[in-house]
C-alpha cells in the first residue's frame, strides 16, 4: 500500500494485494471508472468476500461530491430488503471515502439478455421482484434515478436485486462523459428527466418499463443513432408495439408495459404496489406456456459443469460476477418449501389398498395447487417409500423439506361405515413431527378432510392462502360415494408407481363413476385421458371421439377446470396432432397445476416441436424436480439440453436416468447420441455399450443399435446373438420376432465376420416390410445404388403411414 499525490495534490492510498483496509485484506481489484474503484476484499472479523467502493481520486476534494456520495451510501444501508443490494459500512482511508457492499454471485439483466430470449413468465417474475425493491426504497423516500438493464442483477438462487441507489446522481457520470454507455444510460431515461424537470419514485418506474421493453423485444424503445435523437423520441415518439417483436407476447403483459412507458407521469403507475398488483395477477391468470419459476432449497451439492466465474459488486455498473457452480444449469435453489406425500398406509383389508392410494393421490393434487409449495410427483414419492430411505436422507438427496405420511382404515361404526384418515407432517432435517391429527369420517366427508390436512400443512409452513386456493381445497367433486369410488379406482389404474397406466381398467372404473353421477366433472377428464392413451393418432376412432367428447363434457360442466384444459391439450397433442390448440389449453390448465410434471413435460414437447428450446428447458428442469426418481425426467431434460449443445449437463442428466433403471437400454441408447454428437468419435461409446450390454438384452440391444455396434468388433457377442437369430429363423411360430428382423440380425453378423455375399443374400429376402433394414444389409455388402432406393422407399413408407405416437 503506498501514497501518491493526484492531480488535485492531494495524498491517496494505491491498494495493493493483502493491504489491509480496516479489517478487510484486499484480494484484488476487479472494476474501475468514472465512479470509482472496486475491491474484491476478505472481511477478516466475520470470514467472508465483500467489495470496497472507493470514491474516485479525481472527486476526492470536491466537497459537495464528498458528502453526497456518503449520504446516499447511508441512506441505502438503511435499506433491509432482499431486492435490494446492501451497505454494510462507511468510511474514509487517508481522507479518500469508501464504502463497503455485499457481494452477491449472478449476472446483471443486461448480461442476460445478451443473445437470449427470456420465457415471459420469468420476465414477470423478474418484474415483480424488481418492484418490491424499488417500493421498499420509495416508501424510504428514495429513487434511483438511474434503473437499466445493467443495474439489475439476478443471483444464483434466482433472486432480484436492484443496484447502486442514488448513486448515478451523485456522481454526475452524464456531466462527467458522453460516452456510449451514457447513451445507454439515457436510453432509460424519463421524460421529466430528459426536460430537467423535478423527478419523484415514478421516474424510476418508467424506466422499469424501458427494462421490461428491453427484455421482451432485445432493444430499448426509444434508443436512436445517437444521443440527441434518443432524448427527443423518449420525450415526443410512442414506443413500436412489442407484438412487433415478439408475436406472441401476452396482451396483458404488453399493456403493464405500456402504461410504465406513459409520458405523462400522471397517467403512468402511481406505485410500485400497484404494478405488483397487476402482474401477480397476470401470472395468476397466465396463458403463458413457460412457468412460473419456483425455485428451490436444494438438499444437494451442485456439481461443476464448468460455467465463467464472475463476481457481482454494486460500483455504477462496475459489476464483477461468480457464477456458483450449477447442478442441472436449469435448476435454482430459492426458498421455496418441497413436500413429498409419501403413500398412505392401508391398515386395513388389500382389496382397500386403492383407497389408500386415491386419498395420497387426492391429497397430493390439493397441495400441488397452492402456490409458494413446492410438491413432488406421487411416482417419485412412491419411489421414495420403496426406497426404505430414512427421511434425513431423503431430504438431503432430492431437496425435500418436508413429509406428509400416515395411514387409512375402514371400520364399522354403528350403522355406518367409516374410513380413519391420521396423517401427520415431519420436518425432515431433525424428524421433528410438526403436526398429527385423526380423522373418522364418512366417505362423503373425505372432501373436508382432504381440504384441512392441505390447509394445516399451509398453517404451519407459514404460507398465505389466496381466495382461490381456499376455494380450490374446498371443492367437492362429486355427492355420489360410490362415483367417487370409481374415480380413485380409476386413479389407481392411471398412476401407477411403475409409470404405465392401465387404460382399460381405468376406462372401466370410469365409464362406472359417470354413469352414476354425470356431472362428475373430474370423472369424465381423467376418462377423456384414459381413452386418449388408447387412442394413438387416430381422432376419427371410437376411443379418438370417446377422449374429445368426454373432456368438453369435463369443461361444460365446469368451466374453467384445469384438469378439463389439460385433457383436452393431451388429446389435441396426442390424437388430432394439433399442436396450437394443445398449447392453449396446456397454457390455462397451468394456472393452477404448476406442479404437474406430466403437464410441464407436455408443454415442453410442443416448444420443442416449435423450436422453443430455452422455453422448453425451463419446463423440463422443473418437471425434473418435482418427479426426481422418475428416469424418464432426467432422460427428457437430457435431450433438450443436447439441443442446446450443453453436453456436460445432458450427460449428467442421462446419467441419472440409467442410475435410476440401468435395465432401460433406452437411456444408453440416449447418452451414445449424446457422445456422438458431442465428439462423433465411436471410441467414446464403447464403455456405455459394454454397460448397457451388462444391465440390458444383449441380442436387442445390439440389433436395435448396430448402427454403433457394428463398429465395434470386440464386444464377443456375435455367437450369442447368431444362436438367438438362428433360432427366430428356423421357428418364428413360437411368438418370435418377425423373419426380417431375423435376416438382418445375421446379415449383420456376416458383416461383422467380412461376408458380404452371406449379407447379399439375406437382403433378397426381404418382402418390402421392412425396407430400411434391408437398405442397411445392402449397405454392408456394397451395393450403395440398392442401398439407397430401399431407404427411400422406407421413407416413402414411414411418411405415408399413420402411426400412433
Amino acid at each position: 500500500m503506498t501514497d501518491h499525490n493526484d492531480d488535485n495534490t492531494r495524498t491517496h492510498v494505491v491498494l495493493t494485494k493483502g493491504a489491509m483496509v480496516s479489517h478487510y485484506r484486499i484480494v484484488e481489484k476487479i472494476g474501475a471508472g468514472g465512479m470509482g474503484e472496486v475491491y474484491l476484499a476478505e472481511d477478516t472479523k466475520l470470514k467472508r468476500k465483500v467489495a470496497l467502493k472507493f470514491l474516485p481520486s479525481h472527486l476526492i476534494s470536491n466537497a459537495e461530491v464528498r458528502t453526497r456520495f456518503v449520504r446516499e451510501a447511508q441512506t441505502v444501508a438503511k435499506l433491509n430488503h432482499p431486492n435490494v443490494i446492501s451497505i454494510y459500512e462507511v468510511s474514509e482511508l487517508s481522507g479518500r471515502p469508501y464504502y463497503v457492499m455485499e457481494l452477491v454471485e449472478g449476472e446483471t439483466l443486461e448480461e442476460i439478455v445478451q443473445g437470449k430470449t427470456l420465457p415471459f413468465d420469468v420476465i414477470t417474475e423478474y418484474a415483480i421482484q424488481i418492484c418490491q425493491g424499488l417500493g421498499e426504497a420509495h416508501r424510504a423516500s428514495i429513487v434511483h434515478r438511474d434503473i437499466k438493464a445493467a443495474n439489475i442483477a439476478v443471483d444464483t438462487q434466482g433472486r432480484v436485486r436492484v443496484l447502486d441507489f442514488g448513486l448515478a446522481a451523485t456522481a454526475g457520470d452524464e456531466k462527467l462523459t458522453k460516452t456510449g454507455s451514457t447513451l445507454g444510460t439515457v436510453a432509460y431515461m424519463s421524460p421529466e428527466q430528459v426536460s430537467g424537470r423535478d423527478i419523484d419514485h415514478r421516474s424510476d418506474l418508467f424506466s422499469l418499463g424501458v427494462v421490461l421493453y428491453e427484455l421482451i423485444a432485445g432493444q430499448t424503445p426509444f434508443k436512436r443513432d445517437n444521443e440527441g435523437a434518443t432524448l427527443k423520441a423518449i420525450i415526443e415518439d410512442n414506443p413500436e408495439p412489442l407484438t412487433r417483436y415478439k408475436s406472441d407476447v401476452p396482451e396483458k403483459l404488453q399493456e403493464i408495459v405500456f402504461k410504465l412507458l406513459e409520458k405523462d407521469r400522471e397517467l403512468r403507475y402511481q406505485s410500485a404496489e400497484g404494478v405488483i398488483a397487476d402482474l401477480k395477477r397476470l401470472m395468476y391468470d397466465s396463458q403463458q406456456t413457460g412457468y412460473t419459476r419456483m425455485a428451490r432449497r436444494s438438499g444437494k451439492t451442485p456439481t461443476v459443469v464448468g460455467v465463467t466465474a464472475v463476481l457481482m459488486v454494486v460500483a455504477a455498473a462496475l459489476l464483477y460476477f461468480q457464477f456458483r457452480p450449477v447442478g442441472d444449469g436449469s435448476h435454482s435453489d430459492d426458498a421455496v418449501p418441497m413436500i413429498a406425500v409419501l403413500p398412505f398406509e392401508n391398515l386395513g383389508s388389500p382389496e382397500d389398498d386403492y383407497f389408500a392410494d386415491g386419498i395420497t393421490e387426492e391429497i397430493t393434487s390439493r397441495l400441488a395447487m397452492i402456490k409458494g409449495l413446492g410438491v413432488i410427483s406421487r411416482m417419485s414419492s412412491v419411489k421414495l417409500r420403496e426406497s426404505h430411505k430414512t427421511l434425513q436422507e431423503i431430504g438431503r438427496d432430492h431437496g425435500i423439506d418436508y413429509v406428509l405420511e400416515g395411514t387409512v382404515r375402514w371400520s364399522k361404526v354403528g350403522d355406518q361405515l367409516k374410513v380413519r384418515i391420521t396423517p401427520q407432517l415431519i420436518q425432515v432435517s431433525d424428524d421433528r413431527h410438526l403436526w398429527a391429527s385423526n380423522y373418522e369420517r364418512t366417505l362423503m366427508e373425505v372432501f373436508a378432510v382432504q381440504a384441512d390436512i392441505a390447509e394445516k400443512i399451509v398453517d404451519q409452513l407459514g404460507l398465505t392462502l389466496l381466495e382461490s386456493d381456499r376455494q380450490n381445497l374446498a371443492s367437492i367433486p362429486t355427492d355420489n360415494p360410490e362415483a367417487y369410488k370409481f374415480y380413485l379406482q380409476a386413479l389407481q389404474h392411471v398412476r401407477r408407481s411403475t409409470g404405465y397406466s392401465d387404460s382399460k381398467g381405468a376406462q372401466t372404473a370410469l365409464d362406472s363413476a359417470v354413469i352414476l353421477d354425470s356431472s362428475f366433472a373430474l370423472a369424465h377428464a381423467l376418462r377423456s385421458e384414459s381413452y386418449t392413451n388408447v387412442a394413438g393418432g387416430l381422432p376419427e376412432t371410437e376411443n379418438g371421439k370417446t377422449a374429445l367428447e368426454a373432456a368438453e363434457r369435463a369443461l361444460e360442466l365446469q368451466p374453467g377446470l384445469s384438469q378439463g384444459h389439460l385433457a383436452l391439450g393431451r388429446y389435441y397433442y396426442f390424437v388430432a396432432a394439433d399442436n396450437e390448440k394443445a398449447l392453449e389449453h396446456f397454457s390455462r390448465a397451468k394456472s393452477e397445476l404448476y406442479n404437474d410434471p406430466e403437464l410441464l413435460n407436455a408443454i415442453s414437447n410442443v416448444q420443442i416441436e416449435q423450436n422453443y428450446l430455452e422455453e422448453a428447458l425451463v419446463n423440463r428442469s422443473k418437471a425434473a424436480d418435482l418427479d426426481p426418481l422418475n428416469p424418464r425426467r432426467h432422460s427428457n431434460l437430457a435431450r433438450v439440453l443436447r439441443s442446446l449443445r450443453r453436453f456436460s449437463e445432458a450427460e449428467q442428466s442421462i446419467n441419472r436416468a440409467i442410475a435410476l433403471n440401468p435395465e432401460a437400454q433406452y437411456y444408453y441408447e440416449s447418452k451414445i447420441e449424446g457422445l456422438i454428437a458431442q465428439y462423433g468419435d465411436i471410441e467414446r461409446i464403447k464403455p456405455v455399450v459394454n454397460e448397457a450390454l451388462e444391465y440390458c438384452d444383449t441380442s436387442k440391444f445390439v440389433i436395435k443399435n448396430s448402427a454403433w455396434t457394428r463398429f465395434i468388433p470386440d464386444l464377443k457377442t456375435d455367437s450369442v446373438i447368431a444362436g438367438f437369430f438362428q433360432m427366430e429363423v428356423e421357428d418364428t411360430s413360437k411368438g418370435g420376432m418377425f423373419p426380417e428382423l431375423s435376416s438382418y440380425g445375421l446379415g449383420h453378423l456376416d458383416m461383422l465376420e467380412n461376408k458380404p455375399e452371406e449379407a447379399r443374400k439375406r437382403a433378397g429376402g426381404f418382402d418390402g416390410t421392412f425396407d430400411g433394414w434391408q437398405g442397411l444389409l445392402l449397405s454392408f455388402a456394397g451395393d450403395c445404388e440398392q442401398a439407397i432406393e430401399a431407404g427411400l422407399r422406407d421413407k416413402e413408407l414411414v411418411e405415408t403411414t399413420d402411426c400412433s405416437p
